[in-house]
């Protein structure tokens, strides 16, 4: 088990932070991965907002739903294309 006193350097923010702020990435050879939490959650918002944009309100709406499953069917294809 690995020590709550271990820290890492997050190669985005560049802080040195417990290993406990890193997702587990099993192929890391310390279990960890290269970026913290916190910077990885705020890289895939902005990802996600780059790729698709806001989704129509209220969550859970009929035209919310429709523009998931479009979304949805884009991913696969690029995926099956790629």
């Amino acid at each position: 088990m690995q020590s709550t006193q271990e820290k890492q350097r997050c190669t985005r923010c560049h802080r040195s932070k417990p290993l406990e702020a890193f997702r587990r990435q099993s192929q890391r050879p310390n279990g960890r991965d290269t970026i913290c939490k916190a910077c990885r959650n705020a890289h895939d918002r902005e990802v996600k907002k780059q790729s698709f944009g806001p989704l129509p309100e209220p969550e859970g709406s009929d035209e919310w739903l429709k523009e998931v499953w479009r979304r949805a069917g884009i991913i696969r294809k690029e995926r099956q294309e790629g």
